[in-house]
């Protein structure tokens, strides 16, 4: 929605939303494969490089890890070790 209040036509603001998302690159229209996106005035592309940033799957790791609220459910898991099992040592996770 962003993308389509500097001007450009539909298929281009939802090419171009779909391809920061998916850190694909070209898209179709104006943002095609011998195009870029330096015809977007600097707003759009802050809202795309954001964009960009929140379709990597990799920056909700890294957030999720840095949250105390993840260690402390982590923390609830006891490791149990299956000791009845004769030679082999099968551990189990309990809640």
């Amino acid at each position: 929605m962003i993308v389509a209040t500097c001007g450009a036509d539909v298929l281009t603001a939802f090419t171009t939303a779909l391809a920061t998302v998916g850190n694909i690159g070209p898209g179709f229209g104006m943002i095609g494969p011998t195009e870029n996106y330096a015809f977007y005035p600097d707003y759009v592309k802050w809202v795309l490089s954001a964009a960009m940033i929140i379709g990597r799957l990799e920056i909700y790791t890294i957030l999720v890890l840095f949250t105390p609220m993840f260690w402390k459910k982590m923390s609830t898991y006891k490791i149990k070790s299956n000791r009845r099992c004769s030679g082999c040592r099968v551990s189990s996770i309990y809640l």
